[in-house]
């Protein structure tokens, strides 16, 4: 299994993608413009990058980078997580995996959204429907009364209203699954903002997302690890053999 934010990589495709969406549109608009012209616009609104310093990012940076608009507001269709006084529970024998992904989120929290939480873990998560300002994971046995439409492996089940959101996962890594997936919608609204009524139910298209590393043979640094897990893959490819070069990988 994976360790886990993959921002990092879907803020540069996103944001290489607005660029080549404006040429488009620049084009379009004003066709006498010059492809140095272009070039010199872009130069003054992007930074410049060094050679491979993307390639550092994954290696070394953090995972979870600030997300959050400051002039953002809930609208009237949303419910949201506050500054603080919220918890965040899990059952006290979770998988590591779950544990792992509750960190994740409460780092994702603190760190993009300006939210602390406080992470608790009970004995039972029976009770789950009277709690209030609660985040709740656990998995279809651990909840009664949510996860029957889950059929497999990686599956989960999410309900939110205002005052309580609840992750259910067909088992641990569904769970994992589902608190990325809160944090994605957090971080494409740019707030701590989520439907005021939200339930959503999501089956995994792939028994195993295997993947290999771009960065080197073999180079599988932890801060890249964590972006394949939030990128959806849960398997990498590993080898006993050296470059056949003898290079370092």
């Amino acid at each position: 299994m994976l360790t886990q934010r993959r921002f990092g990589l879907r803020t540069k495709i996103l944001l290489s993608s607005f660029v080549f969406g404006g040429a488009t549109v620049c084009g379009a608009i004003e066709e006498s413009k010059t492809s140095g012209e272009f070039i010199s616009r872009v130069s003054e609104v992007l930074p410049v990058e060094d050679r491979y310093e993307y390639h550092q990012q994954l290696k070394t940076g953090s995972v979870h980078d600030v997300r959050r608009d400051p002039n953002a507001q809930a609208t009237s269709d949303e419910m949201t997580i506050p500054a603080k006084d919220w918890r965040l529970i899990i059952h006290e024998d979770a998988d590591p995996l779950v544990r792992y992904a509750a960190e994740d989120l409460k780092a994702f929290l603190k760190s993009s959204m300006e939210v602390t939480v406080e992470k608790i873990s009970e004995d039972s998560l029976d009770s789950w429907g009277s709690w209030s300002n609660v985040i709740v994971a656990g998995t279809k046995d651990q909840l009664p009364g949510l996860g029957q439409d889950l059929r497999g492996p990686k599956d989960y089940e999410i309900q939110v209203t205002p005052d309580r959101i609840v992750v259910c996962g067909f088992d641990a890594s569904g769970v994992r699954f589902g608190l990325f997936n809160l944090e994605e919608r957090m971080s494409l609204r740019e707030g701590p903002f989520l439907p005021r009524d939200l339930h959503t139910v999501r089956h995994s298209l792939y028994q195993t997302r295997m993947v290999l590393s771009w960065l080197g043979w073999m180079e599988w640094p932890d801060s890249y690890l964590s972006h394949l897990a939030h990128d959806g893959y849960d398997a990498i490819f590993a080898s006993v053999y050296a470059n056949p070069n003898g290079v370092e990988g």
